[in-house]
């Protein structure tokens, strides 16, 4: 392994030199591939001239080279910039111009001026310009600032559409018309406007998605549809001048609260919080309403006549609307997605209603259409799921299907008789004279139905999903079908057309139907030669003229021929009997005209010759009581396609010889006699799946099945009968069962692909010498070694070569016989795999530490051991799985003694290829998982080629897989190595299962592949041992660059979709990954999703009903990875949505986090770049960071803090920049997980490693000391050892080493130390981290007392360790020497990812593996919960670290920006709350529990005047742990408004005097419902105002 890493590396190196892959530049500017040829000055006309001058220095750093050239471009003259040709002459120079000077002088800017000038970030145009023509800067993606002079007046239609960064905007004071879609998608926060503006475009400020704020001049007359939609607008006032707005102005506004109208405005008015026009001092249309509001029901004002389009989409919380008899007019999407409420009454003066007005009504059931109604548009009642009856008055001139799409439960639908032009029959609906079929509903019961004679043209979607119906017959004067009129009808089997082809056909009318759908023509009609759908359908003829009438009954049975359509039916119970050639059956004499039969339930047996020479025969339907076909009763039958006979046992002689139709799959599931030449001839089979109960192949039941490639020959098959397999010649491998003891004359004869026979058996005892003959030239005969009587034919068998197989797999157990469980690899119970293992293994950063991270314990290596099962299976040539070389006495793998330490070859190995199951090979969207997901066929036909012929050795295509299996929340690994089935049909597998090793257990598959059934687990997938393999070579992952999305979160009812709304069900390769702990029923607490790049939304489900652990939190994390970055993001609101958008090709990764709360929430970003790199921001809930390259972009509010890895950042209109590379002020290192191992001789002097990950955020690489300290119980220093090595920029994985280092520690046994692993390069800047409960055994009692320790212990210390540290770390030298030089090889068994070294300090020798046996060092014997790292300098000025501390401690924490102080130790450790470190907090979270150098504390009180005078404060969350509450606490926190009280411990002697006294007069307390009243008075007690509010928890 550790030579193919290499020479990965080398490919990796070679590929980047070769130009493999595109070289990235991250900068501010955008870039083109070259320079454009292109002029480079001109004029506009007779007056104005532009030029392009060359930038010499883009503002890049001076090493940095570019083969581009980037200009500044000025316009000089005067007079109007007239562009008339659709795009200016400087166009192909557009993405290089970084600048633009315009004249003083120039009156206008000309249309298409600056579009995609994508380089372009600001813009001042002078007072002389007065107008912006259309698209003058569209999508000028980069500029972030526009400065519009004094004498502009116009700002067109586009003019700034899609500057995304734009988020500066200063206006004229001479602005008079704004248009359509000016600034739609700005970045905009707020914009003056002044007095003069007049006009307002459409869409002008759409999707402005920060704009929070507006405040419109009274001269604003008009303002257009969706003028403000999308915004973060909170308030609106209309302008007083205001006489016209457009529909859907503030739609999807989810902020907006409150709506006024400004003083003297008589064309509108607000009535309870809705905005309506106004005429003659009347209500006259709603226009918008406030959504945020406490009100469930509405009540439209009377003499309204119009609910405008989208005046009350989303209006989710309402349950009762009530509409005045005025209305006249109900808008599109006017109450969509209004899905609480129940019932609607629609007054009897609507005329119309428009598309989605009433769309997604899950709840609604009855619908009444008044007689006034005219118009309704399509999917006006969209997804209204419960809607069973519709009653349409007489108004309604037409009916599109589309109205009621997807309203899948209409059965009942009428129209008055009084309408002219619409009817329903049969609730079916028509145009008047039923010439036009406009709508059959969905929830319609019929099985068939029959359209009158009337009938012309099929409406588009007319007969959609409906379930019932089987049958349709559509008339001769039927002459167009419009898209989709009959389709998604899945059981709809039979179309009757009486006339020609319908002239007027789009492709796709009819589709998606029933897979055994025929269609029925007339024999005497035509156009059918040309139909355009002729090739997708079997047709058959309606022969109507055939008036053939004919019936009778067997016993019994009772039958019935009709001519006309060809169908014989049977009903009742028994037996239809047999007939011969010389009696055949009664409907013998017109069997040419039988196209359909149908055997009803209670028939049991079809005869002999039954329906032999059937000629047009197309389909056999049959009851699940049928049990038996006869000798030749279907014989001849050449055009039969639909068979449904896999419930049948047995199947005569002949019975379907010749059925040259019969394609696919044939499914003979039951099958226990099958007889001879049952299917001899059918050549268009592919595969046949016999059950188990088949004793014998008879007599060429096969013979010339030519596309037959796949047959498994059961068991309990005992003969193979003459020919039974004679000349198909597209079978490649077949088995013989050990069953077989007689092989017929010529049963393979002819079959000439065949190459591979696989015998389970002895020879057997009758075996014809031609049975193979004329097979394919490269015939192998393969026998089971342990099948003695092979060995005399030495190896050849009638010329035939004869190999004996030496290894099948369940013969000998070729699987491990230790289960997987922590004892078996010496795992404690927490144990986790450290990040490096998974970075080593997936070759990457970001996937690796994603992994790392949502997989908070590692519960068990099930895919480890059943991948490594495969491999040691195949690959025993190879010395990297030679059984002997992890355990020298075993000859087989289930011989090989359980590892039981971490540090064993075959553990690492395992562990190895635990992770490699992250691969995106196998994981990706595109991965092995995803592409076989739910594929049960492919699944059996794998294992059976893998059955037969034991795998790879013996033929290179019979591939061994290993199962992914699923649970509700859990994944598990097993093997399948056989595969049967019972006698229901359904598949048996036998499979090895890593956590039941004993024997092979079974896991059944569905007869109809619906699912599985193990346990809890009710689905699978799987990977061939090829993806297994390579995904642990390393080198795909690069080759071909994951295209997937990595994405959790930790709540059980979650909401995701792409941008277009479809689901995970729906996006093609996504899935959900179940981790691989077990068979689980409940939550484990985090759900885990892959998908393609692209856009998605992902948040918490509020509508769903929360199970046992599902959203209990007060926060929400996701964790994200592409395969150029890694985030942690965490929201104090658990309801916030994160929106991701990562477009494929590029490095660009969009995060956004939305918080819809009305209080103030948090959130913090970890973020990891491709090297390591890390930064963590921490701001608002409403936040958007843009990483691209090396470049961090962050926007979020206005008024909103930033903190960049605990540093307060400059905020300029709500937005900031860093980067991953620190700065020289900053401190560019960081300390992550320690694990330390060490041992004790018997000189007591202790020996041992530590292992950390240190990340360095310095662009070059650096030198530090890394600084090692054990601590003993009692908090005094045990021993130290420092040693200088240097830091590769990003993600360094540090081994240290070392032996034979004094200490202090005294005693005998175990003893539990802590150690503290700090780095400190030469300016001084430091890093650490801490691990605890370290166990080491003191073999003997120390001899003597050393020096006392500097810090004032009582311990001692002596030459060769150092005492704790105070100020900076020691120097090197001061220190134990080191046992040899340090070395900067990477760690044996890492692989060379760029950007992360391994560092080993020592040349300790790792324990020496197998070959290629990846090595990965040793882990800690015991839980590691490792804190984060925590920069901070303690209180006293000291940085010495105790694993436990008096009372009175203080700490001060960065996480929470919080100092701590101890008030509880031992096992009731618990922290008080002091202050805040912050000057002006905002809003505070006072957690449940604190970590004090990786010691977690109870938070249980909040200290004396933490907040006292406080002005800033405006929010707090007190945790669930606060018992106490100190005096004046919150005093003078005037603005503290919304306190958030998880705790239900407080007491009123718990709260000190005057705790609450001087904050907000009506603040918000929101507690839980059984504390509620208790704390009112409690709280009003200690000073809090008599008119807060208290609210329950939701």
């Amino acid at each position: 392994m550790k030579k193919l890493r290499k020479i990965i590396s080398f490919l990796l190196v070679s590929a980047l030199i070769a130009g493999m892959f595109p070289v990235s530049f991250s900068g501010t500017f955008a870039f083109a591939a070259e320079t454009p040829a292109a002029p480079l000055s001109g004029s506009i006309g007779d007056n104005i001239n532009w030029e392009l001058t060359e930038v010499s220095n883009p503002g890049l750093n001076p090493d940095e080279t570019l083969e581009t050239t980037f200009y500044n471009l000025e316009l000089t003259g005067s007079g109007p910039m007239e562009i008339s040709s659709g795009h200016s002459p400087w166009y192909d120079s557009r993405e290089h111009i970084l600048s633009v000077s315009i004249a003083d002088g120039i009156t206008s800017i000309g249309n298409y001026a600056f579009s995609g000038c994508v380089s372009l970030k600001s813009v001042t145009l002078p007072d002389s310009v007065e107008t912006i023509g259309r698209d003058a800067f569209n999508k000028c993606e980069m500029l972030e600032e526009a400065i519009l002079g004094a004498g502009l007046t116009d700002i067109g239609e586009n003019a700034f559409y899609w500057c995304i960064n734009l988020g500066s905007i200063t206006l004229g004071p001479n602005i008079k018309t704004i248009g359509k879609k000016a600034f739609y998608a700005n970045n905009i926060v707020n914009i003056q406007f002044e007095d003069g503006l007049e006009e307002i475009g459409e869409s002008a400020f759409e999707r402005c998605e920060k704009l929070a704020s507006v405040s419109l001049p009274d001269s604003v007359s008009s303002i257009g549809p969706r003028a403000f939609a999308s915004t973060k607008l909170k308030e609106f006032t209309v302008p007083a001048g205001t006489t016209v707005i457009g529909h859907a102005v503030l739609d999807e506004c989810s902020s907006l609260s409150s709506i006024q109208v400004g003083a003297g405005n008589t064309c509108f008015s607000v009535k309870d919080g809705i905005l309506y026009e106004m005429k003659a001092g009347n209500f006259y249309k709603t226009i918008t309403y406030a959504r945020i509001t406490s009100k469930k029901e509405i009540s439209i004002e009377e003499g309204t006549e119009i609910i405008d389009a989208y005046s009350f989409n989303g209006g989710t919380y309402l349950t009762n609307i009530t509409l005045p008899e005025t209305i006249k007019q109900i808008g599109d999407h006017a109450f969509n997605n209004c899905y609480n409420v129940q019932e609607i009454r629609i007054p009897g003066n609507v005329e119309t209603i428009q598309k989605y007005a009433f769309g997604s009504w899950n709840k609604i059931v009855e619908i009444n259409i008044p007689d006034s109604v005219q118009t309704i548009e399509s999917n006006a009642f969209y997804m209204c799921e419960s809607l069973a009856t519709v009653s349409i008055g007489s108004g309604l001139k037409n009916l599109h299907a589309y109205v009621f799409s997807c309203c899948s439960s209409i059965a009942s639908i009428t129209i008055s008789d009084e309408n002219p032009n619409l009817s329903a029959v049969d609730n079916v609906v028509y145009n008047k004279d039923c010439t036009i079929a406009c709508f059959y509903p969905e929830g319609k019961t019929d099985k068939e139905y029959t359209f009158p004679d009337t009938l012309k043209e099929l409406q588009g979607s007319c007969i959609v999903k409906n379930t019932s119906l089987v049958t349709l017959y559509l008339p001769a004067s039927l002459y167009k079908m419009n898209s989709s009129s009959i389709s998604s009808n899945k059981n709809l089997k039979n179309i009757f057309f009486a006339g020609d082809a319908p002239s007027t056909y789009s492709t796709g009318a009819i589709v998606y139907n029933a897979a055994d759908l025929i269609i029925f023509r007339h024999p005497s009609s035509s156009g059918w030669d040309t139909w355009k759908d002729k090739d997708k359908y079997t047709i058959a003829d309606w022969r109507t003229e055939d008036s053939t009438q004919e019936e009778g009954e067997f016993n019994g049975v009772s039958w019935q021929y009709i001519g006309a359509t060809g169908c014989i039916s049977f009903t009742g119970s028994g037996v239809i009997p047999g007939f011969t050639e010389e009696n055949p059956a009664p409907w013998d004499s017109y069997k040419t005209g039988i196209q359909t039969i149908e055997i009803a339930e209670g028939i049991t047996e079809i005869g002999s010759y039954a329906f032999c020479q059937a000629e047009n025969l197309l389909r056999m339907e049959s009851g699940a009581d049928l049990n038996s076909i006869g000798d030749y009763a279907f014989n001849g039958c050449t055009q039969l396609v639909f068979l449904q006979i896999r419930l049948v046992e047995n199947i005569g002689s002949a019975a379907f010889q010749g059925d040259v139709a019969i394609k696919g799959d044939l499914f003979l599931d039951k099958v226990s006699s099958l007889g001879s030449y049952a299917f001899q001839g059918c050549t268009a089979v592919e595969d046949v799946f016999l059950g188990s109960r088949l004793q014998s192949l008879e007599e060429e039941v096969f013979a010339g099945c030519t596309s037959l490639s796949s047959i498994f020959v059961p068991e309990m098959v005992s003969a193979i009968e003459a020919g039974a397999l004679k000349g198909c010649t597209s079978l490649r491998t077949v088995n013989i069962p050990a069953n077989t003891i007689s092989i017929g004359t010529q049963a393979f004869s002819g079959s000439t692909a065949l190459e591979k026979v696989y015998f389970y058996g002895e020879v057997p005892a009758d075996w014809a010498a031609d049975s193979f003959t004329n097979c394919s030239s490269s015939l192998i005969l393969y026998y089971r070694i342990s099948q003695n009587g092979w060995t005399g034919f030495g190896g050849v068998w009638n010329g035939i070569p004869v190999e004996g197989q030496s290894h099948f797999y369940t013969e000998n157990k070729d699987y491990y016989s230790f289960s997987n469980s922590a004892p078996s690899f010496g795992y404690g119970i927490n144990y986790r795999i450290p990040r490096q293992r998974y970075v080593d293994v997936l070759q990457s950063i970001t996937t690796g530490t994603y992994y790392y991270v949502t997989n908070p314990k590692w519960e068990g290596s099930c895919y480890g051991m059943a991948a490594t099962t495969l491999e040691f299976y195949e690959n025993s040539d190879n010395p990297r799985f030679d059984i002997n070389n992890y355990d020298a006495n075993a000859e087989t793998l289930y011989e090989i003694a359980t590892p039981r330490r971490k540090d064993s070859d075959l553990t690492k190995l395992i562990e190895a290829y635990q992770i490699s199951q992250y691969n995106p090979l196998i994981a990706g969207y595109t991965g092995a998982f995803s592409a076989n997901m739910k594929d049960y066929k492919g699944l059996i036909k794998k294992v059976e080629e893998f059955e037969r012929s034991g795998g790879f050795k013996a033929d290179p295509e019979a591939e061994p897989v290993l199962m992914s299996i699923y649970s509700a929340y859990g994944g598990h690994a097993v093997i399948p190595v056989s595969v049967n089935q019972d006698n229901d049909g359904n598949f048996i597998l036998k499979v090895y299962d890593p956590s039941y090793p004993s024997s092979l257990k079974t896991l059944l598959i569905n007869k109809d592949f619906s699912g599985i059934s193990y346990g809890l687990y009710k689905y699978a997938s799987y990977a061939g041992l090829n993806a297994i393999s390579s995904a642990m070579a390393g080198i795909e992952l690069h080759s071909n660059k994951d295209a997937s999305l990595y994405l959790s979160i930790d709540k059980e009812n979650i909401k995701l979709a792409n941008e277009a709304g479809n689901t995970i069900e729906d996006i093609e390769g996504a899935y959900e990954q179940k981790q691989n702990a077990g068979e689980e029923e409940t939550f484990p607490g985090i759900r885990s999703f892959v998908l393609p790049e692209g856009n998605y939304n992902i948040s918490t489900d509020k509508t769903a009903n929360t199970g046992t652990s599902g959203n209990t939190q007060e926060s929400v994390t996701f964790y994200l990875a592409s395969g150029e970055y890694f985030a942690e993001i965490v929201s104090s609101d658990k309801d916030a949505v994160l929106s991701v958008d990562k477009e494929t090709g590029t490095d660009q990764l969009k995060v956004s986090l939305a918080s819809k709360s009305q209080e103030e929430e948090v959130s913090s970003f970890t973020i990891i770049n491709q090297q390591g790199m890390e930064r963590k921001i921490e701001t608002s809930s409403n936040t958007t960071i843009i990483i691209s390259g090396d470049d961090i972009s962050i926007e979020v509010p206005a008024d909103t803090t930033i903190t960049i890895d605990g540093m307060e950042t400059a905020v300029n209109a709500g937005k900031a920049e860093t980067t991953f590379s620190s700065s020289d002020e900053e401190n560019p290192l960081k300390t992550k997980e320690i694990e330390t191992n060490i041992t004790c001789d018997s000189s007591n002097k202790i020996s041992g490693t530590a292992d950390a990950t240190v990340i360095s955020n310095a662009t070059t690489p650096k030198d530090v000391n890394v600084t090692l300290q054990y601590y003993d119980q009692a908090g005094k220093l045990a021993s130290s050892y420092i040693e200088k090595i240097q830091l590769a920029p990003g993600m360094n994985f540090v081994q240290l080493s070392f032996d034979n280092l004094e200490n202090s520690l005294t005693g005998e046994g175990e003893v539990l130390l802590s150690c503290r692993l700090s780095v400190e390069d030469e300016n001084g800047n430091s890093a650490f981290s801490i691990a605890e409960d370290i166990p080491v055994t003191l073999l003997k009692q120390q001899g003597t007392e050393g020096t006392p320790l500097p810090d004032g212990g009582s311990g001692s210390y002596y030459p060769g360790f150092l005492p704790p540290v105070y100020g900076p770390s020691p120097t090197p030298g001061t220190t134990s020497t080191p046992t040899s030089t340090p070395t900067s090889t990477p760690v044996p068994g890492t692989t060379s990812v760029p950007g992360v070294p391994s560092v080993n300090v020592t040349s300790t020798p790792e324990p020496t593996a197998s070959p290629d046996v990846p090595v990965i060092p040793a882990a800690t014997n015991t839980p590691v919960n490792t804190p984060e790292p925590a920069e901070t300098t303690q209180p006293d000025g000291k940085d010495s670290i105790v694993s436990s501390y008096k009372k009175g401690y203080k700490y001060t924490d960065k996480k929470t920006n919080a100092v701590y102080k101890i008030t509880g130790t031992g096992k009731n450790k618990t922290a008080e709350y002091i202050k805040s470190t912050k000057k002006n907090p905002k809003f505070v979270i006072i957690p449940a529990t604190v970590k004090i150098n990786g010691v977690s504390y109870k938070v249980t009180s909040i200290g004396k005047k933490a907040f006292a005078s406080k002005t800033s404060l405006k929010k707090v969350t007190i945790g669930k742990n606060i018992k106490k509450i100190g005096s004046k606490a919150f005093y003078k926190c005037k603005k503290l408004r919304y306190i958030n009280v998880k705790s239900v411990k407080i007491t009123a002697k718990g709260i000190g005097k005057a705790a609450f006294k001087g904050i907000y007069s009506k603040p918000r307390v929101n507690t839980s419902k059984n504390v509620k009243n208790k704390y009112y008075k409690v709280f009003v007690k200690k000073g809090m105002p008599k008119k807060a509010k208290f609210i329950t928890k939701s």
